[in-house]
């Protein structure tokens, strides 16, 4: 019996650690239309959602809530006659979780914060969550995803993935409007392929993956047909042409 209380004593403190995160780091939500309270509790006013898989910044934990740095889509009110030119006007000015003097402050925003306006109702003004404005998730449908120092260094990366991405959409674009050869398919799909591995290397399931099997069919239904080629087909059918001598005939 000893044996037995000591066993479940063990496997209760290791689920416990493993449960438990330094914060802060980077969650996950597990449900979809997820409540972000202004408070920690059921009672207090909703400020905005989360989707399902929605990334969040968690900078605090209890047993049944999340702190959260309130995403970007969310809206923080304040008094009209604190904002002018898109600048807070006034020391202290506290940003609310709805346009009125009841609803909680969820942050506090000092003269000259640069602010993004979205809306005016009544005598308040909303904007753009600031980077320093919290709310509350219930804890059970927030998961660890990874760290701060982690999370930066994936968001480099998709970046990165990103910019090769449009650079290869771009290539891509360039090789179909050719005239006068044909495209280089070839190429462009590599070029994809390339960027589908950048984005799994970030864990993300970009676009670039897809485009390439599309272009593949596409690419095998031309070189059936006799319209496909490499890239630079074109530019060294059009050199050959420079070289072929040009006949004149004379009356």
């Amino acid at each position: 019996m000893k044996r037995l209380i000591v066993f479940l004593s063990l496997v209760f403190v290791c689920g416990a650690a493993l449960a438990a995160h330094q914060t802060p780091y980077i969650g996950k939500s597990t449900g979809s239309n997820l409540n972000i309270r202004a408070k920690p509790n059921t009672y207090c006013e909703v400020i905005t959602q989360l989707g399902k898989d929605q990334e969040v910044q968690v900078i605090a934990e209890t047993k049944e809530w999340v702190t959260i740095i309130l995403p970007k889509k969310a809206t923080v009110w304040v008094p009209s006659e604190n904002v002018a030119g898109g600048l807070i006007v006034g020391d202290r000015v506290s940003g609310l979780s709805g346009p009125g003097e009841n609803f909680t402050p969820v942050c506090q925003l000092k003269n000259g914060d640069k602010v993004t306006v979205r809306e005016t109702l009544g005598h308040f003004t909303g904007i753009q969550a600031p980077e320093n404005a919290i709310g509350f998730v219930s804890r059970q449908y927030i998961r660890y995803f990874s760290s701060f120092d982690g999370y930066a260094e994936k968001q480099q990366k998709e970046r990165e993935a990103k910019a090769a991405f449009e650079e290869a959409e771009r290539f891509e674009n360039a090789e179909l409007a050719k005239r006068d050869g044909y495209p280089g398919y070839e190429e462009i799909i590599a070029k994809y392929r390339q960027v589908a591995q950048m984005y799994d290397d970030c864990g993300v399931a970009g676009p670039a993956g897809e485009k390439a099997a599309d272009l593949s069919v596409r690419y095998e239904e031309a070189r059936r047909a006799g319209k496909a080629g490499t890239a630079g087909t074109a530019s060294r059918r059009q050199e050959e042409k420079k070289d072929k001598p040009k006949w004149f005939i004379f009356f």
